[in-house]
């Protein structure tokens, strides 16, 4: 290729009319029908699967091969980004002595990016790519027949890097690095066939070979057509689904192909998908900067035969702070499987029954300190002292203030007993200055309980994988969780996540990394699992602002999972919206432990914002000993399986780099375009090499002052 490649700038922030469809399929959702397509083959057979193999020369050995789908990954060629060891000894003290090893077998490895290396490559072209991704199809008789169609695209994985050197001369670079050949499937009419179930994918390195194979699609055939539901009633329950965002949303007309792990679809239906914004409201954000929604699907069909009906029943359980729900379900295609969003702990539910005591995050709110002078008196009034005046917001009355001379082990708090007074909903104390006055106060829960409106969802998936979502709102009183503010064991690995409340969205991707992360113990132990209202955007922020010490940097990893723009990702409380903007202070992710932070979010790492600032100058400034930071530079599906497929490349038998193994998922699941972050320090040292702890060598910690420059990985058009 030999030339330069910059990320565009892209129209960000401009709303969609309410409702709107596609003309070209406008007569298509008009009340007619479409037909269902029942399947014929899922997958490659055994035999075809070698073929494939064969003709791509990849490792017999290195491919998996389960319920007819093919994944390959060569972890050292896929994305490879050209490196050479770092050799100044200094630099190399100085950043291994600040980095905590967690495995000291594997020792810290510092490597810079050849920028000579990166300018040197030649990717593959687009012409002799897509030649040889047909070949290897039509090889391995995969190339699809009526009434499929498939469409062969073209991107690059594009490595843009700037960094200034102690001399201050700055060296820069962009370029493809690997060529990916993507087949974008469509059924009789161009109505497009998506999902983790519709992929054929082949990236060739620069050196020709294919360094990533995915293979899920399964053969179809038409059957019996169903009646299409009017626009505006799916629009309305696609609404539904983005509370306290006003949502301007818009819709396409597809068919959805579940993953090929789920062995039992027998039938692919008709769905609309809707994508969007939705209106940010926090004061963080640029003002006006629209949320791009995750896309939502709704089944394009209520055919009850395809279909299932959900019926959700939640009330007041025998104790005030329990809840009972139950769902029943009608149609579509047994067995039926449930995933439960509510409080934290009802991720492991999977039956059709829930009882759960309901919790609620208590975030203690900001003390203000001051010291009051005394009094000389006046006539009929004693003189006084000077005095503590300490004052928080409290809504709801719920706070009160502990005292105690020292802090350590062993030490005893005593409530703070002055006189409170409340006014607009501010709380205050004042306590007389002395010898004998406390040195240490803090904030503490004064009630066992708080009423709140707990939301139960449930979202119910037949055989074929067509997910229906329902919710309830009841009153019940929950019992309040504390962040804790204990800091794990130094080598001690560990994972989390942040699930915001949304009504059904995330909440398979939410059990897929539980249960990925959680079934695999070179991942430790879980460290940090906050959903629905539980995860709030203060655990990305530090103290005053927030608890980022004791939640996402107490972790090696965490997964948020919810909306997002290019500026910033949201969270929703019971009383208002609320997010978190890269321009809001008391970022400093990775100051504590976190190395890698995940963003299953749609746009956040875009590379350029409305306002015309790159990336890096977004995100960069929240970097402060976080290795990579991964995203979306387009909109990002929920629910394709892709939790599941990124644990399994990071840790699995054939795990690769961490960054790479986010590229290699979010493609191979159909999830979205994949960015990915990284500082670059003294040295030109970079952390796009690292692997999981244990699994091969992760680089050193850069700290703020250090960062000298950032690289950063996502696919752009050929």
């Amino acid at each position: 290729m030999g030339k330069r490649l910059l990320p565009g700038r892209r129209l960000a922030g401009a709303l969609f009319a309410l409702f709107t469809i596609s003309p070209k399929l406008f007569a298509q959702a008009g009340g007619e029908t479409l037909p269902v397509y029942f399947v014929t083959q899922s997958g490659v057979t055994s035999n075809q699967a070698g073929m494939l193999e064969n003709f791509l020369a990849v490792p017999t050995n290195m491919v998996t091969f389960s319920n007819g789908e093919v994944s390959f990954v060569d972890p050292t060629n896929y994305m490879a980004v050209p490196m050479i060891p770092l050799t100044d000894s200094n630099t190399i003290n100085l950043l291994v002595d600040q980095t905590p090893n967690k495995v000291p077998g594997i020792p810290i490895i510092c490597q810079q990016i050849d920028f000579a290396g990166v300018s040197n490559i030649s990717a593959i072209g687009s012409n002799a790519a897509v030649g040889m991704a047909n070949a290897a199809m039509g090889g391995a008789g995969l190339m699809p027949a009526s009434p499929e169609s498939a469409t062969a695209l073209v991107t690059h994985t594009v490595l843009t890097a700037s960094y200034t050197n102690e001399l201050g001369v700055v060296n820069s670079v962009s370029n493809g690095i690997d060529t990916d050949v993507s087949y974008q499937f469509s059924l009789t009419g161009g109505v497009p066939l998506i999902g983790p179930g519709a992929q054929a994918q082949f990236t060739w390195g620069a050196i020709g070979g294919a360094t990533r194979v995915e293979y899920a699609a399964r053969l179809l055939a038409p059957g019996p057509s169903v009646q299409l539901i009017p626009l505006s009633v799916a629009s309305n329950e696609a609404a539904a689904l983005y509370p306290g965002l006003n949502p301007q949303i818009t819709a396409q007309l597809v068919y959805y192909a579940p993953p090929l792990s789920l062995a039992t679809v027998q039938t692919v239906i008709p769905w609309y998908i809707f994508t969007g914004t939705g209106t940010q409201t926090n004061p963080g954000w640029q003002t006006g900067a629209p949320v791009e929604l995750i896309p939502s699907m709704i089944p394009a069909t209520a055919d009850t035969n395809y279909v299932p009906t959900v019926t959700l029943t939640a009330n007041p359980g025998s104790a005030p702070t329990q809840v009972v729900a139950s769902v029943v379900v009608t149609g579509g295609t047994p067995p039926y499987t449930y995933e439960w969003s509510a409080s934290p702990g009802v991720i492991t539910n999977t039956g059709s029954r829930l009882i759960y005591s309901p919790t609620v995050r208590v975030t203690p709110p900001l003390m203000s300190v001051a010291v009051l002078p005394g009094s000389a008196g006046s006539p009929g009034f004693p003189p006084t002292g000077p005095s503590l005046n300490l004052t928080w917001s409290d809504p709801l009355q719920v706070f009160s203030v502990e005292s105690s001379s020292n802090i350590g082990s062993g030490v005893v708090w005593v409530t703070v007993t002055n006189d409170l007074v409340t006014t607009n909903q501010t709380s205050t104390v004042y306590i007389p200055l002395s010898s004998n006055t406390p040195n240490y106060y803090r904030m503490t829960w004064t009630r066992a309980t708080l009423p709140v409106t707990e939301t139960v969802g449930v979202t119910v998936i037949d055989a074929n994988g067509v997910a229906i979502r329902a919710g309830a709102k009841l009153g019940v009183l929950a019992t309040p969780i504390v962040v804790p503010n204990i800091v794990p064991p130094p080598q001690q690995i560990g994972w989390g996540f942040e699930s915001p409340y949304d009504p059904g969205l995330g909440t398979t991707d939410e059990q897929d990394w539980f249960f990925a992360m959680g079934g695999n113990s070179v991942f430790g132990t879980i460290e940090l699992g906050y959903v629905s209202y539980a995860a709030e955007s203060v655990d990305f922020l530090d103290a005053p602002a927030g608890d980022n010490d004791y939640t996402v940097d107490q972790t090696d990893i965490t997964l948020y999972i919810g909306h997002g723009n290019p500026d910033g990702f949201t969270f929703t409380s019971p009383y208002s919206s609320d997010g978190l903007g890269f321009n809001q202070p008391y970022h400093t992710w990775g100051n504590r432990k976190d190395e890698w932070l995940c963003l299953l979010s749609c746009s956040v790492l875009d590379f350029w914002d409305s306002s015309n600032l790159n990336v890096a100058q977004r995100w960069g400034p929240a970097m402060d000993g976080l290795h990579v930071l991964m995203g979306f530079s387009t909109d990002a599906l929920a629910e394709t399986g892709f939790p599941t497929a990124f644990a399994q490349n990071m840790g699995g038998k054939w795990w690769t780099h961490i960054a790479n193994a986010w590229c290699a998922a979010a493609k191979s699941r159909g999830t979205g375009t994949p960015a990915v972050l990284a500082p670059i320090g003294p040295g030109a040292v970079t952390d796009l090499g690292d692997d999981w702890w244990g699994l091969g060598p992760v680089g050193p910690r850069i700290r703020a002052s250090q960062i000298e420059g950032f690289a950063y990985e996502t696919s752009l058009p050929y």
